[in-house]
């Protein structure tokens, strides 16, 4: 179904008159012959719009209990029912009330523009997601219902509503906007006429931007020369930090100035996060997704070397970043990420977006090493010591500090950075105390040892940090190969399925063994008393729902549909439900995403497979039908032609009399031709049965010599004592008439033999003539339909005969065949009946 189109009344502040507009826009519609439906609209209070709301259908507002209040929230599934051609309805990024299908008003929008409803709706600037950060430094207000922008791009029409700032806080202390204590306490807090001007430019400039984008559009669609600019591609740096918010949001607000595809990448394996701080990067990269963004999690030592790497792969010419709040005393000394961007991005541009020291996190991206891992390494430091205080007597102390060294080493690998990092401070200290003279002080001698403690240190701290990288490195390899084998061993199982049953058994236990016990893949959509709803809401609409989603958010369940394609609605293929208390982690997110695109390609791979069988199915018919037409119609118009002269002249006889004997003779060539036209009847009807199944086989155990003794040939050899066959009667003394009358057509003046052989589980039956035999290269090909042989001294007949015989002798479970003889042999095989 196409989808209708969605047109936003936009304003800069509540008052502006948007759904007034809307009201109007709908009365005009309504004029003009649209059926309307009020689904939700919010008057509050004021006359002139409940005047406009007067005389025009409204849909009853659904009834939803929510601690202990009672909300009257707009009835999707009502609406759905009615089918009206437009709906107006208010407040896009309102939040519906819990236990509603779906958390917020745009996305029960969605749903109706994919039934093919048009919809008429309302918002404020200050509600777009990639404006949050410019409206709270606007207003010191963080707007909490918030639309993604890509709800506005899909928009067909957004008109903009505007009203200078003078005349709004007029209206606004008139009473026309909100009403008592209320309207006194918003005009001295957000409709301050700071606020208003400011936020009046951005409605402005975002509507502005919109239209440039169209007649850019207008001008390539129609191939307008003019100075087309070259294609810019962002990347903008995901972290944990909250600060990675607003750099999402400034990249998406950046990208829409330049009209620039954008990607929001986050770098793993430099540092270790915590679960919290993973969740966090997930999070984030699910908003840069919603915002229009390409994400992607890569992985790499260092955060800046690999941004610009992939920046570089990609062809990307601006990178997003923001600028961090040092701390400590190494604030100075020490280059963070911008500086590293800076340096080494090449003809890259770097955009640094400044930062909040609210918004910086308390090293959430810091492993947080638990504290047991230092008191081991202490311990280890003093177990070492202790056996280094026996052997010093034999050792030099230089010798001594390569102890140290392999202690730090393996610590690094085991227990971290930090631990590693403590262990080389601690080994050093108590090298001086207790191995360098004089020995229990921290005095030195000898200058030659601050060399020594500072190569120790030194050394150390290289060590522990190329240890613990490459332990994290080691990590995320460890990661990355178990998802590919867990791919391969999927990819393995997909590619070796028949059938759509045995993909639904591999997908699933693939999710059960790696991702969720409870886990289960359906081929229809399932039924099921508490989830059955949601199940058939993402069945049909081909988008995930229930727990962790944005659709039934309550439910027990997530599904998630297998889809065909590019998602649509039309082509669910399968549906699995998973029963996990938590959302996936990313990484396994990623890997199920994986999982479910390969279950698509198999079961769409099969299901296209069998629509290329029932083509082919399809096309052979064709040309059987075809053949059967050229070769049958000839055939049938013979006997017709014959029995109609021969009914014609007896017709005339009374104009023409005939004697007795011409009278008879044509009475007997008209039976002979009937006779004729039946067996060709029969032929193709029973060929008919052949090919539909419906000809069913009653096998019996049967005497060969019952068989043979109703045939009619000069010489018939049997055997003493031949065993009984396992067969139909009836179906057999066909294939033994047919083959009689194939042999007199083709060898008319030739004795026909016909003899029996037993050849180990079976008996082997032959009819044999003198006639001219069959070619080799032809012996294959007499048995096809409507195939006549080259050597045939005859015109007639469909070319069916041995076509018919095979079937009936290989449902019977035997053979057919030709063999070299004198003549034409053609032998067939029947069971031995056994017990």
């Amino acid at each position: 179904m196409p989808r209708a189109q969605l047109k936003i009344f936009l304003g800069y502040c509540s008052g502006v008159g948007k759904t007034y507009a809307m009201l109007a826009a709908a009365r005009t519609e309504v004029e003009q012959g649209q059926r309307l439906l009020v689904g939700l609209v919010e008057t509050h209070g004021r006359p002139e719009t409940e005047a406009l709301l007067s005389g025009l259908p409204i849909l009853p507002r659904r009834s939803v209990e929510h601690r202990g209040v009672t909300l009257a929230e707009f009835d999707l599934d009502s609406c759905l029912e009615r089918k009206p051609g437009l709906v107006v309805l208010d407040e896009l990024a309102h939040h519906n009330a819990p236990g509603a299908r779906h958390p917020k008003r745009f996305q029960d929008i969605e749903e109706l523009l994919e039934a093919g409803i048009n919809v008429f709706t309302t918002l404020n600037v200050q509600h777009l997601e990639s404006l949050q950060d410019a409206v709270l430094r606007i207003t010191g207000v963080r707007v909490t219902e918030t639309v993604p922008d890509r709800v506005l791009h899909q928009a067909s029409f957004i008109e903009l509503v505007d009203l200078p700032g003078e005349e709004l806080v007029r209206r606004l202390l008139q009473g026309k906007v909100y009403l008592g204590e209320m309207a006194e306490q918003t005009a001295k807090n957000f409709f301050r006429p700071g606020n208003l001007v400011a936020l009046r430019e951005l409605a402005m400039r975002w509507v502005a931007n919109r239209i440039d984008q169209q007649v850019v559009q207008y001008m390539r669609e129609r191939s307008i020369a003019g100075p087309w600019p070259v294609r810019e591609r962002l990347l903008v740096g995901v972290g944990p930090s909250p600060l990675s918010e607003r750099l999402i949001r400034a990249a998406r607000r950046l990208a829409d100035t330049l009209q620039a595809e954008w990607l929001a990448v986050s770098v793993q394996g430099g540092e270790s996060y915590t679960p919290a701080a993973r969740e966090r990067v997930a999070a984030h990269l699910r908003l840069a997704t919603s915002l229009g963004a390409h994400s992607e999690m890569v992985t790499g030592s260092s955060v800046p070397a690999r941004l610009v790497e992939y920046a570089r792969e990609h062809n990307v010419t601006q990178i997003v970043t923001g600028k961090p709040v040092r701390r400590g005393i190494w604030r100075n000394w020490t280059p963070d990420l911008v500086d590293q961007l800076i340096q080494i991005s090449g003809p890259i541009d770097v955009h640094v977006i400044s930062a909040d020291r609210e918004l910086e996190p308390p090293a959430v991206n810091r492993p947080i090493t638990p504290g047991s891992a230092y008191l081991a390494s202490t311990l280890a430091v003093i177990a070492l010591s202790l056996m280094i205080g026996v052997l010093s007597r034999y050792l030099a102390p230089t010798n001594l500090v390569m102890a140290y060294l392999a202690l730090v080493c393996v610590l690094a690998f085991q227990l971290g950075r930090g631990p590693a990092f403590w262990a080389s401070t601690l080994s050093l200290a108590v090298f001086d105390f207790c191995f360098v003279p004089p020995y229990y002080t921290f005095a030195v001698q000898d200058g030659e040892y601050v060399v020594t403690f500072a190569a120790l240190l030194f050394v150390s701290l290289i060590i522990s940090t190329l240890t613990s990288r490459a332990r994290e490195q080691a990590a995320t390899a460890r990661l990355r190969e178990g998802q590919t084998i867990a791919l391969l061993d999927l990819s393995r199982d997909f590619s070796s399925s028949r059938s759509g049953e045995e993909v639904r058994q591999a997908l699933e236990s693939h999710v059960r063994r790696r991702l969720d016990p409870q886990a289960s893949v359906f081929l229809q959509i399932p039924r099921h008393n508490e989830w059955g709803p949601v199940a058939d809401w993402a069945w049909h609409h081909g988008r995930p729902a229930g727990r962790a989603t944005d659709t039934l958010p309550q439910a027990a369940v997530t599904c998630l549909p297998v889809v065909a394609g590019q998602g649509s609605p039309n082509q669910t293929l399968a549906m699995l439900v998973l029963a996990r208390d938590k959302p996936l982690p990313l990484p396994e997110q990623e890997m199920l995403d994986s999982f479910l695109l390969q279950a698509a390609v198999a079961l769409e791979r099969l299901r296209l497979a069998g629509l290329a069988q029932q083509a082919e199915v399809l096309q052979t018919t064709e040309k059987l039908q075809t053949a059967l037409i050229n070769s049958v119609s000839h055939d049938l118009r013979i006997p017709l032609v014959s029995i109609m002269g021969a009914l014609q002249a007896l017709h005339d006889e009374s104009s023409i009399p005939l004697a007795d004997s011409d009278r008879c003779s044509l009475v007997d060539n008209a039976l002979a031709e009937a006779d004729r036209l039946n067996r060709i009847v029969g032929n193709l009807l029973q060929m008919s049965q052949l090919d539909s199944g419906v000809l069913r086989i009653q096998g019996q155990p049967q005497d060969v010599q019952d068989l043979l003794a109703m045939v009619p040939v000069e010489s018939l050899r049997l055997p003493d004592d031949l065993p009984l066959v396992f067969c139909d009667f009836l179906l057999t003394q066909q294939v033994l008439y047919n083959l009689l009358d194939n042999a007199r057509k083709y060898a008319p003046n030739s004795p026909i033999t016909v003899g029996v052989e037993e050849q180990g589980e079976f008996l082997m039956i032959y009819v044999q003539d003198n006639g001219p035999g069959v070619p080799e290269a032809e012996r294959e090909q007499v048995f096809g339909r409507f195939y006549r042989a080259r050597t045939s001294p005859v015109e007639s007949g469909s070319g069916l005969g041995l076509s018919i015989c095979q079937g009936l002798v290989e449902s019977q479970g035997g053979r057919i065949w030709i063999e070299p003889a004198d003549g034409c042999r053609v032998c067939f095989t029947l069971p031995i009946a056994r017990g």
